[in-house]
């Protein structure tokens, strides 16, 4: 597990992550965060981006295992950061939630959501919104999916073989340089039809198939939960694909 975790702590960080795939076109994280600190008080967004940066970090570099929020850590020695310590130490409880946030800003962020009617309905339209025009600027093209679930597989195989993937098993991989292996499958259990990504991602040990992670996009980059859900054949596409360019970026963003 040692090696294992060494290797995650060369990542380069959200920051490198979310740059490569704005880069590349998808830029709903982008929007999303820029809606959070629109929502706050100029004093409460304050370092907010390093807050998420540094969110990220502990995620990635302890395999996952870290809860950032409550501060609980693995039993091994991982990243830990003293600016998300810094927060925690000086946080107030709160009668609206369990555990608040830890940044200012997303502590009133939440408690906008939860108390001011239609704040909630009206930032997911925008991104609705933002979301539609997206799927126009990226040419998304709905005939690269019938719409049912049962074709999502051939989709999916399509798109991480031109990432490089290369089959194994039920899974498509990818060795890094870095020592890591990059992996995924499509998951087509359950319902007959499809209103979310049904990709599963994972970042392991190239020594040990048991020192391995379920690697999952929505907890490293804020807003990329956008692509997750669609209800419609363009967005699924959309979601696919932004899945896809994501494994394929953190592939490609280990020292």
């Amino acid at each position: 597990m040692r090696k294992f975790i060494e290797l995650l702590s060369r990542w380069r960080g959200r920051s490198h992550v979310q740059r490569e795939l704005e880069a590349r076109g998808y830029l709903l994280p982008r929007r999303y965060q820029e809606a959070v600190a629109a929502s706050c008080s100029s004093e409460a967004r304050l370092d907010l981006d390093k807050y998420w940066d540094e969110d990220a970090r502990e995620y990635v570099c302890s395999a996952g295992q870290v809860n950032t929020a409550t501060r609980t850590f693995p039993d091994f020695l991982s990243y830990r950061s003293q600016y998300l310590d810094q927060l925690a130490s000086i946080r107030k409880p709160s009668s609206l939630f369990p555990v608040n946030p830890l940044h200012p800003c997303l502590v009133e962020f939440t408690v906008r959501e939860r108390t001011e009617p239609g704040f909630g309905a009206s930032y997911v339209e925008a991104l609705q919104s933002e979301k539609r025009a997206e799927i126009r600027r990226l040419g998304i093209r709905a005939d690269l999916w019938s719409g049912e679930k049962k074709d999502v597989r051939r989709v999916f195989e399509s798109l991480m073989s031109a990432k490089g993937f290369s089959k194994w098993k039920r899974f498509f991989r990818k060795q890094s340089d870095s020592g890591l292996v990059f992996s995924g499958f499509a998951d087509l259990g359950g319902r007959p039809f499809c209103i979310a990504v049904p990709f599963h991602f994972f970042v392991g040990h190239n020594s040990d198939e048991l020192e391995t992670f379920e690697f999952s996009p929505v907890r490293a980059i804020p807003g990329f939960w956008f692509y997750y859900g669609f209800n419609t054949v363009n967005a699924g596409v959309l979601g696919f694909q932004a899945y896809t360019e994501i494994i394929d970026i953190m592939s490609e963003s280990f020292d």
